[in-house]
């Protein structure tokens, strides 16, 4: 990791500014054969990659660090690790999901037993002040009645920190896992999560990264900034962070405040700007067919077209598209098959970011400072 750490190193940094890390972490309840096909699941072996996690993080050095993917007894292991090392740096504020969340998903890697998974956010006690937590729901009311259990609970995290560094500031820390199964979903999620923290108020500025499972020209991201009031914040957008076997994908954002409108800043709502200085994403070495995989977003809106997700008219439309357009639907789908041909090399790729990184997402990093507006 020697030749990334030259580029973590490289990232401004200064006495008014904030390095700002998410990373999923990859709850065991996914590491299963059926998941990572054509792996040695030894690989994924949780103990090990604690250990690799915790040298990630000492390595990136951030001031807030937001995980996602977090099974509350792997956490507990990794604040232990190196004689709790991140209890002693960090506040630490775990965000838990009902035991029911992701069940469709259970198999012998968690001897069918369901596991409480969540999210986390890490505050470094030298240069934030802690002073309260939320945990948010994000799923929309009318779900209750729709979607099954284990689709139901997933929650946001919500810090508030004060920032001496940038004036005594008054900073919203958020991180949130946007939904796994659905990006439809996830986008409606992720803009009715973005529409009430544009509501707050009592908060100078915004900070959210976390998995929202879209890549950056998904529609619903363009809704996150108009809702929230925010702007992307990392950078290198054709970087992947996702090492899957099927194909790598860039899915792992984060978002700041963006400049205040002109009625805003005659009301006195107080909210800052923040301005990102510089993004680290590692880079494998063994290279890419395809960095990030084409057309994310229009295989996403199929996938979910066809399951019913936006109504089963849409869905009898789309499949009839889909066969009047044939050749497109090929097109679309060719870089798949060009990843399932490569199949080994992806395996050794995926390989790479468990041994380097800990986890088949790798961690994005910014360099935040505040903005005079």
């Amino acid at each position: 990791m020697a030749s990334s750490d030259t580029l973590v190193g490289s990232l401004p940094v200064g006495p008014d500014v904030l390095r700002v890390t998410t990373f999923n972490i990859l709850a065991p309840v996914w590491t299963h054969s059926s998941v990572y096909p054509g792996m040695d699941m030894s690989e994924f072996d949780p103990t090990k990659r604690g250990k690799r996690q915790l040298e990630v993080l000492k390595t990136l050095d951030s001031d807030i660090i937001l995980m996602q993917e977090c099974q509350k007894s792997e956490l507990d292991q990794l604040l232990r690790l190196d004689g709790g090392h991140i209890n002693q740096v960090y506040d630490v504020e775990f965000c838990p999901f009902p035991l029911t969340f992701w069940t469709n998903w259970l198999t012998d890697a968690t001897n069918y037993e369901p596991r409480q998974n969540g999210v986390c956010v890490l505050t470094r006690r030298a240069t934030l002040k802690k002073l309260r937590a939320e945990h948010l729901p994000i799923d929309l009311p009318n779900w209750q009645h729709e979607l099954p259990e284990y689709a139901l609970g997933a929650h946001a995290c919500l810090v508030t920190v004060e920032v001496p560094c940038w004036g005594g500031a008054k900073a919203l820390i958020v991180t949130s896992h946007l939904d796994a199964d659905s990006a439809y979903r996830a986008g409606l999620q992720g803009t009715e999560l973005a529409r009430k923290l544009g509501q707050r108020i009592e908060h100078d500025c915004v900070i959210w990264g976390g998995d929202f499972n879209m890549e950056h020209r998904h529609p619903a991201l363009r809704a996150v900034e108009r809702e929230g009031g925010l702007q992307p914040a990392s950078g290198l957008l054709g970087v992947p962070t996702v090492y899957a076997v099927a194909a790598t994908v860039r899915v792992d954002h984060v978002f700041c405040s963006a400049a205040p409108a002109a009625g805003e800043v005659a009301a006195g709502a107080g909210r800052i700007a923040l301005e990102c200085l510089g993004t680290f994403v590692p880079r494998c070495p063994m290279g890419h067919t395809f960095a990030v995989l084409p057309c994310l977003t229009e295989l996403q809106w199929i996938v979910c077209s066809v399951r019913g997700e936006r109504g089963w008219a849409v869905a009898c439309l789309t499949v009839l598209l889909l066969i009047l357009l044939f050749p497109v639907t090929i097109l679309i789908l060719s870089p798949l098959f060009v990843h399932r041909c490569g199949r080994r090399r992806q395996c050794e790729r995926l390989s790479w970011a468990l041994e380097e990184w800990g986890s088949d997402h790798l961690p994005v990093t910014v360099s935040l400072k505040k903005v005079t507006v």
